[in-house]
């Protein structure tokens, strides 16, 4: 009746088509809310295959197999289905809102026999590993995945005041788990609350502990306290602070290779592993103050993720999640070798792209696999352009922009498929900077501050997000004054510095931070006598800061020298980076930066 409801207040002219959906999936709801487990579906696929069924205005087992319906279906498959996913998520939450309501008026009763409790705690764990997994794969469910978690959350809350057992503890671990991840973990679809996901999986943490401590050789306890680490860990690195995610991934990643090695491990514990392993080579991997910033401990890492993957596959030679690891690795291990050496990075990616191509069509069509071929083809944008491939990359870079904008029109408060939006701009725009191609430049800076705008409207207090928007306003106005719009191009400007500078006196500032702050006040050259001194200590503090030098800081420490007017100290800084260049001539972008320390050097 409620979907009902909601179908009259659009357009009538589909109005039969949007009934027969309605009750298409009332009839799945339905089904998958039976309490006899051989009623309902049997597994996660065979609820999608019917989902993907009503969508597609085909017919649905859960309705029967009358002729009338059949041909009824066969009409209705001609109108478009722009209303399916909001029917949908109607459609599943009234359902869940039915179930919990039941729940509520279950847990009136205080005295609980043991039987009724059981059958609680799997009724919540449907809502959160039959619906919720299965909600994760579909476009666009992010409310509906809130509203699944929020109510199995609120269902074992209120069984834990009452019936306070193993089962349900570590039930409710996996609820607070899953919402605090949805809540703001950047590597999954997220709502971009970060304060709130911290909240909600610091709950979770000493509930864990004790699971853990009742029973320490239980390895589900310790898959669970380690799930809780892992999600702190990857909000943490979202918001950039590193420091806090190495404490939290660290011991995750050890319990779970430890677990992923014993002799008895099954392909679900090796593949467990995977996770935390590959989050915590992603700590080695970055710049910052907050990370340990070693490459070589990263691939280290990183091969070690490929060996569980390569484990996986002996396991089962059809593990998709085994090749989509693979591909994941072979991106970080590229990522970490295409400042030194393209043509390793290249095989690295396309050993990737490859590993990926030998999934089935449906498992390509599922997102985790759309997210790992858009890692792969974002770092091929790059080298294409470096290699003169422009119209490769470009295609790459459309691809991309129509497969991302795709996910944010079907769901707008997704924040992670923003901030992919977000990199993949950012990465484009600083190719086309490096081979001087202003109108590419241009374009893409515009893109990358548009996505920034959202993202920093929507968490302000976010550090990673402030800076990515003060990024994307320095590039932007950069773009522009090389496009001959000089006025508008230093408002931008400044408007980013406002934010930057601020972000670059404090003490604990990244490399990153400290190297932007120093580049845009050379490129803007507006007050030598302030500005060029502060040029250069944001310099050499992110020299400091980023561990080993690199010909990168090294050239934008010269420049800040030489717009301090230290030209010894500037040409010493040249020779040293050219130097490093040409021990490792085949990096991405060296060209350009042997021209600009020749230039130095010459001054």
């Amino acid at each position: 009746r409620l979907v009902s409801d909601w179908s009259s207040d659009v357009c009538s002219s589909d109005l039969g088509r949007r009934r027969g959906l309605a009750r298409d999936l009332d009839a799945i709801v339905m089904k998958a809310m039976r309490f006899e487990p051989e009623a309902r579906y049997a597994t996660a696929e065979l609820l999608a295959a019917e989902l993907t069924r009503a969508l597609e205005q085909r017919p649905v087992e859960a309705r029967g197999d009358s002729r009338r319906y059949r041909v009824a279906k066969f009409y209705q498959r001609n109108w478009g289905t722009v209303w399916a996913t909001a029917a949908m998520a109607v459609v599943l939450a009234m359902g869940l809102t039915a179930m919990a309501r039941e729940a509520k008026v279950a847990r009136l009763e205080k005295s609980r026999a043991e039987a009724s409790v059981d059958q609680e705690t799997k009724l919540a764990h449907l809502l959160l590993f039959d619906y919720f997994t299965q909600l994760q794969q579909i476009p666009g469910s992010t409310d509906v995945q809130r509203r699944a978690v929020t109510l199995a959350v609120q269902y074992l809350d209120g069984l834990t005041a009452t019936a306070p057992s193993a089962a349900v503890k570590l039930e409710t671990v996996r609820a607070y788990t899953a919402m605090g991840t949805l809540l703001g973990s950047p590597y999954y679809q997220n709502l971009g609350d970060a304060p709130g996901a911290i909240k909600t999986l610091l709950k979770a943490l000493p509930l864990s502990e004790q699971l853990v401590h009742s029973d320490v050789a239980n390895a589900a306890y310790q898959q669970a306290r380690a799930g809780v680490q892992m999600a702190l860990g990857q909000v943490y690195m979202g918001s950039g602070e590193a420091k806090l995610a190495l404490e939290y991934l660290q011991p995750a990643a050890e319990t779970n290779w430890k677990l992923a090695n014993r002799q008895d491990a099954d392909l679900k514990t090796v593949m467990a592993a995977t996770t935390p392993l590959g989050l915590l080579g992603d700590d080695y991997s970055q710049r910052g103050n907050g990370t340990m910033r070693d490459p070589a401990k990263a691939t280290e890492i990183y091969e070690r993720v490929r060996s569980l993957n390569e484990r996986g596959l002996q396991l089962d030679p059809a593990c998709a999640r085994c090749k989509r690891g693979l591909a994941v690795a072979d991106t970080k291990l590229g990522q970490l070798t295409e400042g030194h050496d393209t043509d390793r990075a290249m095989v690295d990616y396309e050993r990737g792209l490859a590993v990926l191509g030998t999934l089935s069509a449906a498992d390509q069509a599922k997102t985790p696999a759309q997210r790992s071929f858009g890692s792969l083809r974002l770092a091929l944008i790059g080298l294409y352009l470096h290699a003169g491939r422009k119209a490769e990359a470009e295609a790459l870079l459309d691809e991309e922009h129509a497969r991302v904008g795709q996910t944010i029109a079907g769901d707008p408060m997704d924040a992670r498929a923003r901030f992919d939006l977000a990199a993949i701009d950012s990465t484009a725009m600083d190719a086309y900077f490096s081979i001087k191609d202003h109108e590419g430049a241009l374009l893409s800076s515009g893109r990358f501050l548009d996505s920034t705008n959202i993202l920093f409207r929507l968490q302000p207090k976010n550090e990673t997000w402030k800076y990515l928007h003060a990024n994307a306003l320095l590039s932007h106005g950069k773009a522009l004054m090389e496009s001959r719009r000089r006025e508008q191009g230093e408002v931008e400007c400044s408007q980013g510095l406002q934010l930057v500078l601020p972000m670059a006196a404090d003490a604990d500032a990244e490399p990153d931070t400290l190297g932007t702050a120093s580049q845009f006040l050379v490129y803007l050259h507006r007050d030598p006598a302030k500005d060029a001194p502060l040029a250069v200590a944001l310099a050499q503090r992110a020299m400091a800061g980023g561990g080993q030098d690199s010909s990168d800081q090294l050239l934008l420490l010269a420049e800040a020298q030489r717009f301090n007017h230290q030209v010894k100290e500037s040409k010493e800084s040249a020779q040293a980076a050219l130097k490093i260049l040409e021990a490792t001539p085949k990096g991405l972008g060296h060209g350009t930066d042997f021209v600009q320390a020749r230039e130095l050097i010459a001054q």
